[in-house]
């Protein structure tokens, strides 16, 4: 059990072994008092015989009693003697030689437990500093690579800036390959002795569980020999009343001692133990640090970003999508791997937009795919978009409800592999459809974007100052291959105006996605910082994020006193009015805080 259970629980063990070894030296001194108190009690009988002996001889008339009684107490210090000679020879003499042993071996095999312990605390160290160091290294490269990628981009970066930070991100990944090559050195070393260090460990503690079970045996029975010396004792000295008093108490401790089992005994000490989170002896896995950023740093290196721009305008792909989705007999020809690819999602997209409601082994199966398959999210996406251009908003609402699950699959995906191209178009894409909530009210539409508002993706700030990133990369690198300004200075200031207007989308996208109040100013401010943005406007769009916090506060009163009112009314049908009332109220007052932070941008 010890060897299973408490590989990690060696201060628990030590404990419960000093406590035991004490137990029995305690026992030991106990007895050598009970010993010392029957010879002193020999002793006494043996000198009250030589007197009886000395009177016996002197007097003739009382010879026959003063005998008899002699013998009595002759009988008792030989009984006295053995007593106490069994204590000695037997019972003390085995529990010293077992406490002298344990107390030689239990040194030896808890100095040499204690330095496992420490030779696998001291890698553990050593792999959560590299490990640590590795993080920080990643963070400055990641820092300094989209510090580049924006120097490279933008219009108002000289040549010699951007080749002085590209030195400076070449030096940054060298240092930290050196880091991340530290950290799995660390990593190999600890799991390399992981294995042969929890063997020895387990036979430590299988050693010291075998001491733990002798310790109660032998204690077990010196109390059972204690128990039948006493029986012995008062059946020869009290009388039968008395000795019948005795016998049925110790008759009760021997049947307590002997439901006294090791292994039972082991077992409650093993299942009081609280295993710590941290097991000692364990491999521990390598760990990879991802982050959105950093995916789409790779991204942008691959000039995947550029790559995509150039899809969109692929006619072909596009007609092909097109007729898939809105021609019922389109039957496709063409056998090239990418336009098969377009051809099974844009099918997908025609059965959404049909009502299908695809099952769990369905969505289980598109999901594997888009994990397996990039270009498979972007299709997707691509044919949504499609469907955008052509105007066709409003759907039915089983497929709004198809077009939602979907939708949340590629949230879940790209939550789980950092994909924050997808979840930000997903994002853009989640305000165009919708399905009515009355028929035969046009205007109350209720979106996609209310089906996906608590995914957990929004709650992360890295992701939204990727979007950002990435959103600006887009825009403005498509602005420059299609209609950059001969102007210098005239480019500049359409990419400043390019990056509000970002600035202003995204921030509005964060706060109707529920995203905290304090970090999205804080990523405000420091954006920026970082483009040299006009200070009054960014302290306008600050100012503008505040109201919103308390037009918020204020709708959430409104509908604490809305639902108030509603269980104070008995009737199920004066209920509908106000629970349309409060959405519509809610709507209003977002899109007035909306409007002033795109006013304060359009000045």
């Amino acid at each position: 059990m010890y060897s299973e259970s408490l590989l990690s629980g060696l201060q628990q063990v030590t404990t419960q072994s000093q406590t035991a070894r004490k137990l029995l030296e305690d026992m030991i001194e106990i007895f050598e008092e009970r010993a010392l108190l029957e010879e002193r009690y020999a002793k006494q009988l043996e000198k009250m015989v030589g007197n009886l002996t000395k009177l016996e001889e002197r007097n003739f008339m009382f010879k026959l009693p003063i005998y008899c009684l002699k013998s009595i107490y002759a009988s008792r210090q030989h009984q006295a003697e053995g007593f106490f000679q069994s204590l000695r020879e037997d019972l003390i003499v085995n529990l010293r030689g077992l406490v002298q042993g344990q107390n030689q071996q239990s040194k030896k095999l808890l100095e040499e437990a204690k330095k496992l312990e420490k030779d696998y605390s001291n890698l553990s160290i050593d792999v959560k500093k590299n490990f640590f160091d590795f993080k920080q290294k990643r963070r400055e490269y990641e820092q300094n690579a989209t510090v580049m990628v924006i120097y490279n981009l933008l219009s108002e970066f000289s040549e010699k800036k951007r080749i002085k930070q590209y030195y400076k991100v070449n030096e940054i990944q060298k240092q930290l390959l050196e880091y991340e090559s530290k950290y799995k050195q660390s990593l190999q070393e600890i799991n390399l002795n992981a294995d042969l260090q929890k063997e020895k460990m387990k036979q430590i503690m299988s050693d010291l569980q075998t001491q733990e079970e002798a310790r109660i045996t032998i204690f077990k029975d010196t109390l059972f020999r204690q128990i039948v010396m006493i029986i012995i004792f008062i059946g020869q000295i009290f009388e039968v009343s008395h000795a019948k008093n005795i016998q049925y108490d110790l008759d009760k401790i021997t049947e307590k001692l002997e439901e006294i089992q090791p292994p039972q005994e082991i077992k409650k000490f093993v299942d009081s133990y609280q295993k710590p989170q941290d097991q000692l002896f364990e491999k521990q896995e390598l760990v990879q640090i991802n982050s959105y950023i950093s995916n789409s740093l790779q991204r942008f290196f691959n000039k995947e970003f550029d790559d995509q721009l150039q899809q969109i305008d692929d006619q072909k792909i596009s007609e092909i999508a097109k007729s898939t989705m809105d021609k019922d007999d389109f039957e496709l020809a063409d056998d090239n791997p990418s336009i098969l690819k377009i051809y099974e999602q844009a099918l997908i997209i025609k059965k959404i937009w049909n009502g299908v409601q695809f099952n769990d082994e369905e969505l289980q199966y598109m999901k594997q795919k888009f994990i397996d398959d990039t270009q498979a999210r972007n299709n997707f996406l691509m044919c949504l978009q499609l469907k955008r251009s052509q105007q066709q908003f409003e759907l039915t609402p089983d497929a709004f409800n198809s077009l939602a699950r979907v939708m949340r699959v590629l949230l879940d995906v790209s939550n789980q592999y950092y994909d924050a191209t997808t979840a930000k178009k997903i994002m853009n894409l989640s305000f165009n459809f919708y399905k009515l909530k009355d028929e035969d009210v046009r205007d109350k539409i209720y979106s996609i974007q209310n089906e996906l508002v608590n995914h957990k993706i929004w709650e992360t700030r890295d992701y939204w100052e990727t979007c950002i990133i990435q959103q600006i990369y887009e825009q403005i690198k498509d602005q420059q291959n299609k209609s950059k300004s001969q102007n210098f200075i005239e480019q500049i200031i359409k990419e400043k105006n390019m990056i509000l207007t970002i600035l202003t989308q995204i921030s509005q996208n964060m706060l109707l996605f529920n995203f905290k109040f304090e970090p999205l100013k804080d990523i405000m401010i420091k954006f920026s910082a970082f483009f040299d943005l006009n200070e009054e406007i960014s302290q306008d769009l600050q100012n503008a994020i505040d109201g919103f916090e308390k037009a918020r506060q204020q709708q959430l009163l409104v509908i604490d006193q809305q639902k108030q009112k509603q269980t104070e009314q008995e009737q199920v049908q004066q209920d509908a009015p106000q629970q349309v009332a409060v959405p519509q109220q809610n709507q209003q007052q977002n899109s007035t805080v909306m409007n002033k932070i795109s006013s304060f941008f359009n000045k």
